[in-house]
């Protein structure tokens, strides 16, 4: 319904993106759930907040989400360092607008 999107809107206009910072810590760690546990296992939030390459946190005043984001995916069967020859030993990349060495 149209009061239903005003009201989506409304809420991310008041949604401010900012990198997120040390002290965001608790706030986001308050954030998690069983689903978003079952989904990325147990972490350190601080770490999370530490070792990404970009950390974004959505604010109202109190932190809403965050999300950390890393140059390499979150899956266990591979070293963080490795992940370029696993992605090319298993799928077709030739395509890609990055070449792999």
């Amino acid at each position: 319904s149209c009061y239903h999107s005003n009201k989506k809107q409304a809420i991310m206009d008041e949604l401010i993106p900012r990198r997120t910072e040390c002290t965001d810590a608790s706030r986001i760690s308050s954030l998690i759930n069983s689903s978003t546990s079952s989904l990325f296992g147990r972490v350190h939030v601080l770490d999370v907040i530490e070792k990404a390459n970009l950390a974004i946190t959505l604010t109202n005043g109190d932190v809403q989400a965050h999300a950390a984001l890393y140059d390499y995916p979150n899956i266990s069967v591979v070293k963080p360092d490795e992940w370029e020859q696993w992605l090319t030993s298993n799928y077709d990349v030739s395509m890609a607008t990055v070449q792999f060495v």
